[in-house]
């Protein structure tokens, strides 16, 4: 069985405990406004166009069989995404590296040899392989033949998941799965839909169903300034948490990094004039979950 991914990355050290191998599955049902990995969301290979790199050598407008690259009155180049058929040619020739393609159909066994040539060091470093995205859930059957040779391997297995798919899919991945990190944005589900593009009933029914299942399960919190940081949000966060039983919540706090990706792709950000949080606001809210609501916090 193959599927696709946009990324393998080895000795990875923030997802998940020890040194890891992250593997990022192509693909992601939400449309959250702050994603940091806007390649990860459309289900098929993207051209990535980096246009501060560009040399205007013009390889690929010669290059380009569909004659998508055209040169524009002032010299520049103008990438044609209706006539673009993202065959990667011009990615092959980009002498600089400005165009990058995203998504690539691999084996399950290609990426299950990847995650093991490095058990050595999982197993110095309490570590493993973390199955993330996207939504690895989007690709449940490709994602389970991967866990599942990993689990012959004694492998350490991580899903890093937004849980918004059929619990039938996420059943079925749960056996090979050593530990779960679970995103939640919000508690409200309409102002869910409003942030994500999705409710968020199913994710939170997958939630207690998981759990009930006796799984480890990691919560995690992205916070975004003025998004989902509200007193009102932190207490039906605190309220939630507490209600299930969880003792610990990790914050992931807003960040920029992906600004260019999304310019890259055409695609809008519409977060662009969103600041960092001040290490004094997390705090403020560290604490708050803290002392009334019982948790452990730790920043992400």
């Amino acid at each position: 069985m193959d599927g696709m991914v946009f990324d393998v990355q080895n000795f990875s050290l923030n997802d998940g405990p020890g040194i890891r191998t992250t593997i990022f599955f192509k693909g992601c049902p939400l449309r959250c406004s702050w994603c940091s990995n806007p390649e990860s969301q459309n289900a098929q290979e993207e051209l990535l166009y980096y246009k501060n790199l560009c040399l205007s050598c013009y390889s690929c407008v010669e290059a380009c069989p569909q004659g998508a690259n055209k040169i524009k009155k002032d010299k520049t180049l103008f990438l044609d995404r209706s006539a673009c058929r993202v065959c990667g040619i011009c990615a092959k020739i980009c002498p600089s590296g400005a165009r990058v393609i995203s998504g690539k159909r691999r084996s399950a066994e290609e990426i299950a040899a990847a995650s093991t040539k490095d058990s050595l060091f999982y197993r110095n470093s309490g570590g493993g392989v973390t199955l993330s995205g996207g939504e690895p859930l989007m690709q449940a059957e490709f994602v389970r033949e991967i866990a599942a040779k990993l689990k012959k391997k004694g492998l350490h297995c991580i899903l890093d998941t937004s849980g918004y798919a059929p619990w039938k899919k996420l059943h079925e991945v749960l056996p090979y799965i050593d530990l779960l990190y679970w995103d939640i944005k919000c508690i409200d589900p309409s102002k869910h839909k409003r942030l994500t593009g999705v409710s968020n009933n199913l994710i939170i029914s997958n939630l207690k169903k998981t759990l009930r299942l006796g799984k480890k399960v990691v919560f995690r919190l992205p916070l975004i300034p003025g998004t989902n940081d509200s007193d009102s949000d932190i207490e039906q966060m605190g309220i939630f948490l507490r209600r299930l039983g969880i003792g610990h919540v990790g914050l992931l706090p807003y960040h920029n990094l992906g600004a260019g990706k999304y310019k890259a792709l055409d695609k809008v950000y519409f977060l662009s004039s969103k600041k960092n949080y001040k290490r004094e606001e997390i705090a403020r809210i560290s604490k708050r979950l803290e002392t009334e609501y019982g948790l452990s916090v730790s920043i992400v």
